[in-house]
């Protein structure tokens, strides 16, 4: 395989390498496509994907080598995500929610171990809902863009 080759698999995380299901349409071709005269997605023989190795493979599959599922989403929507100070992530979804559905979304993304616990419940008991610290905010040291940089440009 080429180092160019290598380097386009190694984009994917070791852990999804390790236990993500890589698929292609049985034959080749779409996988799906969009039809402009009615708006809707044309969806192929959902039978038609073949598990596949990572260099063949079109998609990378919700289920695991394992059998079980996990999260995969195709946001159609705006969206903003930042890895965090812990190596982590933050991810925000430009959907507007209650705060009844904010509320609902936050206990059910933590029964399914999604958000920690303690995020939902500190996200249900805030006036603002769930919060993340932003990029020039470091854990320990939580200061706003002017008090980290009070004299002058900040350093990114």
């Amino acid at each position: 395989m080429t180092t160019k080759k290598l380097a386009l698999i190694h984009k994917i995380p070791d852990w999804l390498r390790r236990t993500g299901v890589f698929a292609r349409k049985s034959g080749g071709g779409l996988l799906g496509s969009y039809d402009k005269n009615t708006n809707k997605n044309v969806f192929d023989d959902p039978k038609s994907m073949e598990v596949v190795r990572i260099e063949d493979a079109q998609v990378i599959a919700s289920r695991t080598l394992n059998g079980t599922f996990r999260v995969v989403l195709d946001l159609d929507i705006p969206h903003y995500y930042q890895v965090s100070s812990s190596g982590n992530g933050h991810l925000v979804i430009d959907v507007e929610l209650s705060k009844h559905e904010h509320d609902e979304l936050m206990d059910h993304l933590a029964s399914l171990g999604i958000i920690q616990e303690g995020f939902a419940k500190s996200a249900k008991i805030k006036e603002v809902g769930a919060c993340v610290r932003l990029p020039w905010t470091i854990k320990g040291f939580d200061q706003s863009l002017n008090e980290r940089y009070p004299d002058g440009e900040a350093p990114f």
